[in-house]
């Protein structure tokens, strides 16, 4: 293992505009996959997200979960329960998953395209009541080909041979 340099920036907007850059030495094996979450927080509201897009198929399900952190990454409970929405519930529908708000399932019905789905949540950081949001974009693609449809055009007899009809261009 060598020691690899991660690093974190923070960015306050406030004024003045405050730029900070942390850099931690940590031991890693080589091969190590890395990974990036994005915080951004303003006002009352809170985002903080890892791994913000995925793909899924047209007509398929799938499963999101939402974790609800502190700034220093520690799992904390929220107050009231997560709620969920799609930017376009024609391309992904959301549905709260029945006994726990912090899971929801979503359903690509069947337009290709892209939504953004966003978990919304009550908390007391240690800071009073504000609301946090994660968001996820999700990408409908096609689903695989599992057969096929030949169309059939019969062209008006030109005459001639066998031969002379395979050779000859196809008509539209």
């Amino acid at each position: 293992m060598t020691p690899d340099a991660r690093q974190q920036v923070d960015i306050s907007f406030a004024t003045p505009l405050q730029v900070a850059l942390r850099v931690t030495l940590v031991a890693e094996p080589s091969g190590t996959t890395h990974r990036a979450v994005f915080s951004f927080e303003f006002d009352n509201l809170s985002f903080r997200g890892e791994n913000m897009s995925a793909t899924m198929q047209a007509y398929t399900y799938a499963t999101l979960s939402v974790q609800w952190n502190d700034k220093n990454g520690a799992p904390v409970k929220v107050d009231g329960p997560t709620t969920w929405a799609s930017s376009d519930p024609s391309t992904l529908q959301v549905t709260v998953a029945t006994g726990n708000p912090q899971i929801a399932n979503l359903y690509a019905p069947g337009p290709v395209g892209k939504a953004q789905i966003q978990a919304t949540a009550d908390a007391d950081l240690g800071e009073g009541v504000k609301t946090v949001t994660s968001t996820i974009e999700v990408e409908v693609i096609a689903g695989e080909a599992v057969g096929g449809e030949i169309t059939f055009s019969q062209g008006v007899s030109q005459g001639g041979t066998p031969a002379q009809a395979a050779a000859a261009p196809a008509k539209q």
